[in-house]
This record gives C-alpha cells, structure tokens and sequence, in this order.
C-alpha cells in the first residue's frame, strides 16, 4: 500500500514539474519574440505640389518600435504607379530626401533626417520629403502610392496611403 502511495505522490509531482517547465518555455517563447526587432509605421498627412521644378511629396509619418530591441530607419523610398500614355503600367521608386521636396506645407519643422535611431518601445515623428523631376510624372495619371520604409535589419515595412491631397498655401498667396 505504501508503494502505491509513493507511485501516486511521484507521478503527481512528475506531472506538476512538467506542468511548470511548460508554463516557463511559454514565457521564454513570449520573450524571444519580444526582443526581434520590428518597426510599425503610421502616416498622419501626405500632400503632393507639381511646380516648374517637378513634383514634390511631403509625408508625416510616424515610426514605432514594440520590440526590446533598438533598432533604426536606415532608408524611406516613396513608389508611385503611374500609367503612361501607352496605358502602361510603370513604378518609380524615389528615395527620401532631407531636402528633396523643400519644406512647402507649414510647420514642416520636424524633418526626419534618415537613418535615425528609434529605441526600444519609443516612437518617432517627422516628415519624409520626395522630390520626382518634372518631365518624369508630367502628364501621367498616378495609379496609387506605397511607402516603404526599410530597418537597419533589413525588414520592410510598407504603407498605402489613401489619400495624397493637393497642396495649396491659400494664405501665402493671398
């Protein structure tokens, strides 16, 4: 009879201790995942203005990094579709620039100067300037636009932005 008690008591605590060794990998699996470096990206306004130099785009964006790991914007390319006069379908991808699209919305202080830090559990803001030159868009019907931001890992993170509003400084013009 004491055998037996002794088998039950045993097998219990065998199973107790796997019990706890699976709770701990669970935890450990969580905390892996936590440490792998990754960005999620949010844009607040995007706004576009053609002039004699070309077309000019100017995106706030904000970056945020949920991981335990710092990590870094290394670079922002802005791709346009467009369609061509053929009906084609192109892509153009533009590289952001600090001064790529000069600072033509107001308030534009905040301007992400690439590659920028982005710590742990921290948030950047700012805007990402693109500048297309004139006889490249000029004409062409914009088929869509996808930002694509790119960590010093290597991961890309793409954006779709709804809407590209026209810029138009209705005070400076008056």
């Amino acid at each position: 009879m004491l055998g037996l008690l002794l088998s039950i008591a045993s097998l219990t605590l065998g199973l107790f201790n796997a019990y706890i060794a699976w709770q701990n990998r669970k935890l450990a699996l969580k905390q892996d995942a936590r440490k792998v470096p990754a960005l999620t990206c949010y844009l607040s306004h995007g706004f576009q203005k053609t002039d004699e130099s070309g077309r000019a785009f100017s995106l706030l964006v904000q970056v945020r990094n949920p991981s335990d790991s710092n990590n870094a914007i290394a670079s922002a390319e802005l791709i346009v579709r467009y369609l061509t006069k053929e009906r084609v379908l192109m892509t153009l991808k533009l590289p952001a620039h600090r001064d790529g699209a000069g600072s033509f919305v107001r308030g534009q202080g905040d301007v992400l100067s690439l590659p920028v830090k982005v710590p742990a559990h921290e948030v950047v803001s700012g805007w990402l300037h693109f500048k297309a030159p004139v006889d490249l868009l000029s004409g062409m019907a914009i088929d869509g636009y996808e930002l694509e931001i790119t960590d010093t890992h290597e991961a890309k993170t793409t954006i779709a932005p709804n809407l590209m509003q026209e810029y138009r400084d209705e005070v400076g013009s008056a």
